[in-house]
């Protein structure tokens, strides 16, 4: 059951994860990014009351948490095609996105200490708290943001058709995979594995994420020197990140099969992996953008529908691979399998990369200012047409 409840929100992503991406390009990167924080938060705030409830209340619950938001992702890709210039969408985008590992680490602390204060009833005051800061979130978001809706013919035979659009999923499902075994599963291998008590073992779980964040932030302004600069190619830099982003991680999980019962070994290695998995924010994740940044939030909603499949069945053959026997030769198998698909998943990426926006993203939008232009340039004259052939 517990399984079946961590599970529950990658589900609704699963499900919606495609008709999001569609929904926030007719309506709005901006509108629907917000709408759909605000009612993710608003089913924070009645988690304590699902759960008082029934615990498939709760699970029906975080399956619509789920269907809310697997579109921020996508909503957020229109924004920033909308904002930057195609030369620095890498930096930015890093930056940005660097605010989920926040999030993560924010709330497994907060988490942990108002469960043991009294005021709110102990256990509820995470879900409230996350809740009423989502809403006011939401609120500045509506207020604070101009919006820029784009609209348009999805081309969905030439999408389907296209091998890259494959290429894509498949890397970003083999990312999720092994992603998600790390961030549900890890606390579970800590404790019983490892031996860290309870309260410990979030602590550790939680320190990877905490600092990936200013080496998330660090790559992206670095990459984004290095294309300015033109040290390197667009093509070279994304190569480059998913490298580390997926290489690195693959050399720890065969590091903490090595590395057995030794803890600092073990702790050093998970931070290392969350680290270089962090520079993907400027490889992979980029790809929509390049490949089609007219059509970049369907395009995400699409893999996303199929990488949440991937996050459900990653901590459900973690626990078949286990199978209530928490020894450390059972664990190496989950670590091992985590490490030939992040290894597999790089190599397919690495043999295409896919640079080139496509013939079916058309007509593209013209790219904005990055910033707001005081003096805008007159139209262009007309251009008489010739009356010979």
């Amino acid at each position: 059951m517990q399984g079946l409840l961590q599970g529950a929100m990658n589900f609704g992503c699963a499900i919606m994860s495609l008709p999001n991406g569609r929904i926030v390009e007719v309506y709005g990167g901006k509108r629907m990014l917000g709408v759909m924080l605000a009612c993710a938060s608003v089913m924070s705030l009645l988690s304590p009351v699902a759960a008082r409830m029934s615990i498939w209340v709760l699970i029906g619950l975080r399956v619509l948490q789920g269907v809310c938001l697997v579109g921020v992702l996508p909503a957020l890709n229109t924004v920033i095609v909308a904002w930057f210039p195609p030369e620095e969408r890498a930096k930015f985008f890093a930056i940005i996105l660097t605010g989920l590992n926040v999030g993560t680490v924010t709330s497994m602390v907060l988490a942990g200490w108002l469960c043991e204060l009294e005021w709110l009833g102990g256990w509820p005051a995470p879900f409230y708290v996350v809740g009423a800061a989502g809403l006011l979130w939401s609120v500045l978001w509506h207020a604070l943001i101009y919006q820029t809706p784009e609209k348009g013919k999805f081309p969905w035979a030439k999408f389907l058709r296209s091998p890259l659009v494959w290429v894509q999923t498949a890397t970003c499902m083999g990312d999720v995979f092994s992603l998600y075994i790390i961030l549900t599963m890890v606390p579970t291998y800590l404790t019983n594995i490892q031996h860290f008590d309870l309260r410990n073992a979030g602590i550790v779980a939680a320190l990877p994420y905490l600092l990936s964040c200013p080496v998330s932030v660090c790559w992206g302004l670095l990459v984004g020197y290095l294309t300015v600069s033109r040290v390197l190619t667009k093509r070279r830099i994304k190569q480059l990140s998913t490298v580390v982003g997926f290489y690195v991680p693959t050399l720890c999980m065969v590091g903490i099969c090595l590395a057995g019962c030794s803890k600092d070994v073990v702790v050093v290695l998970l931070i290392l992996s969350v680290c270089a998995n962090s520079c993907n924010f400027a490889g992979i994740f980029t790809t929509y953008q390049d490949l089609s940044p007219t059509f970049c939030a369907t395009f995400m909603g699409f893999t996303g529908m199929f990488s949440s499949i991937t996050g459900m069945v990653g901590p459900v053959v973690t626990g078949l691979m286990i199978n209530d026997s928490q020894t450390l030769g059972a664990w190496r198998n989950v670590f091992i399998t985590s490490a030939v698909i992040y290894f597999a998943s790089c190599t397919l990426y690495l043999a295409v990369t896919p640079m080139r926006q496509q013939q079916w993203d058309s007509p593209t939008p013209p790219t904005p200012c990055p910033r707001p232009c005081m003096f805008p340039s007159p139209d262009p004259a007309p251009v008489r047409k010739s009356q010979e052939c």
